[in-house]
């Protein structure tokens, strides 16, 4: 069966590619990967499509589960926002949940994991220089 949805995005390259599209319009264009309910069940009803092929399309032209693709959306946003003026008053956790991470453990995992570091030292370390 999971070889299955890997041989769709194989053999079915047009449709893969026009789901890519649209998942690229939905999440990173219109920035849905803020909303904290975002899930794989949640955009793949929304495209009308099963959650299995919305994951094998993912992997595939973006090469990387869809958690990580949206959490990864979210952290370049974050590190952004902690170095803008516009957010200095801000509190790192607080820009978290803008962001659509429930948590703060799961805000610092995700950042730590694409970072490499922590948000507050993040933005201590870069807006110092």
């Amino acid at each position: 069966m999971m070889n299955d949805k890997f041989l769709f995005v194989d053999f079915c390259p047009d449709i893969a590619n026009q789901i890519a599209k649209e998942i690229r319009r939905m999440i990173v264009v219109n920035k849905r990967y803020r909303e904290k309910g975002m899930n794989i069940g949640t955009m793949a009803s929304e495209l009308e499509i099963t959650p299995t092929l919305l994951s094998a399309v993912v992997k595939s032209k973006f090469k990387s589960s869809f958690s990580s693709f949206i959490n990864k959306l979210r952290v370049d946003e974050a590190k952004e926002m902690l170095l803008s003026g516009k957010f200095a008053g801000m509190n790192v956790e607080d820009i978290g949940y803008m962001l659509g991470f429930s948590t703060r453990s799961t805000f610092y995992n995700a950042f730590a994991k694409f970072a490499g570091t922590t948000p507050n030292v993040y933005r201590k370390k870069n807006v110092n220089e």
